[in-house]
């Protein structure tokens, strides 16, 4: 027997489709023209422009319009998880082209101590105080303890590196000493944080996996950044690397960033990291083609699958009054304060003023684009409760808004850090 026929949708649920995806891109860019006016991150915009086109204000005050629109045909919803998906891969794409190890090696001390600070009591603090007051609460439908409790951590650690990078691209502090040095500390803490959860995701996956298994795939998480930072500037040290495909380097990009996130899905690496590995290999590609192929790859990330893709996250959130405003709360001031406290003790350990420490830890606190994505991916794979999501969505706006403010201020004060 031959192959099954690929099933499609009529033209009308096409035009459908095309109306709820346009609504999503012109809400998310008016949002961020608001929050970027406000002074606030362009990612709290588009996601508060989805939350307003979603169920929670649209669906509730005309709930016939947003049946109409993002639920007309069965299946429409997973139609729109497409542009989800792919707004992921690029986001995570193009962040690993933005990331710049060769700020380590500068101040690399300071970025030790910064990263450890960061890290390390948000992981041990977070796991404990989430497996004794919050695990109950907010459990995911896989029932994984262990797992909730990793993810827990993670989120109280992690730190955005779109967002932080945007917010001293507006300020134009990116060449500050005080900005290398949080780039470069939150660059190496997301690769460590994302290939933890891509373990935890894993042995989810596995319901449980052996000390050969756990090695293996922790061995082939870093063996994709070794060889990222060992083969790309071998990439682009080979002149003729044109002529070795008859593809344009634009097409080039694509092949190579879903060919990656295949390789990394083997060895049950997770998607997001693939494809921030990706970035990183690419980013040393020098040729001007190759430059050339990038830029336009961020454009049309940037113009339309970032948008879309933090839009459609505002649209799947669902405030009602079973939303248990304490927990939140709790949330926010704990996950806020360890990574505050972690920061500053290791500032001072450094010798660095009470303000300053001040400065890198509340920077630091930046959760952006990867608290979101942590929040999207750990609710689709079950470990953490709807709560839960909209608990990290909410911190994430609060820190990352919280976090551009603090530095503006305090720039303006010229207090940030002597340079």
């Amino acid at each position: 027997m031959g192959g099954r026929v690929v099933a499609t949708i009529s033209e009308q649920q096409a035009g459908t489709l095309v109306l709820a995806v346009m609504i999503l891109l012109v809400a998310a860019l008016i949002g961020a023209k608001i929050a970027a006016f406000l002074g606030l991150p362009k990612v709290a915009g588009e996601i508060l422009a989805g939350l307003v086109v979603g169920p929670t204000v649209l669906g509730r005050l005309f709930p016939g319009v947003y049946d109409r629109v993002f639920l007309d045909f069965a299946g429409e919803g997973q139609a729109i998880s497409v542009f989800y998906w792919l707004g992921l891969i690029f986001l995570m794409f193009t962040s690993g082209c933005e990331a710049d190890m060769k700020d380590v090696r500068k101040d690399g001390k300071l970025v030790c101590w910064l990263i450890f600070g960061a890290t390390a009591p948000s992981l041990i603090v977070g796991y404990i105080i989430s497996d004794r007051y919050f695990a109950e609460h907010y459990l995911g439908s896989a029932e994984s303890v262990p797992v909730f409790n990793v993810t827990f951590a993670l989120a109280v650690a992690v730190t955005s590196i779109p967002v932080i990078s945007k917010i001293f691209l507006d300020l134009g502090l990116l060449q500050h000493r005080f900005a290398r040095i949080i780039l470069a500390a939150a660059t190496i803490q997301d690769l460590f944080l994302w290939a933890v959860f891509s373990a935890a995701g894993s042995f989810l996956a596995n319901r449980g996996f052996g000390a050969t298994h756990l090695f293996l795939h922790v061995a082939a998480t870093f063996a994709m950044f070794a060889f990222a930072m060992l083969a790309a500037p071998i990439l682009g040290r080979i002149g003729a690397f044109e002529k070795l495909t008859i593809f344009s380097y634009d097409s080039v990009y694509f092949i190579l960033c879903f060919l990656c996130i295949q390789l990394g899905s083997l060895f049950g690496v997770n998607m997001m990291y693939t494809a921030f590995v990706a970035g990183l290999i690419f980013k040393n590609i020098a040729t001007p083609a190759a430059r050339q192929a990038q830029a336009k790859v961020r454009d049309m990330c940037l113009a339309f699958f970032t948008p879309v893709y933090f839009a459609t996250v505002g649209v799947r959130i669902h405030v009602t009054g079973d939303f248990r405003m304490g927990l939140f709360l709790a949330f926010l001031l704990v996950a806020s304060a360890i990574e505050l406290a972690g920061c500053v003790a290791a500032m001072r350990a450094m010798r660095m003023s009470w303000l300053t420490s001040l400065n890198f830890g509340i920077a630091m606190n930046a959760r952006g684009g990867p608290g979101i994505v942590l929040a999207m991916v750990s609710y689709d794979m079950g470990i953490v409760s709807y709560e839960f999501f909209c608990v990290l969505v909410f911190t994430t706006l609060i820190s990352s808004a919280a976090a551009g403010w603090w530095i503006d201020y305090i720039n303006g004060k010229g207090k940030l850090l002597p340079p």
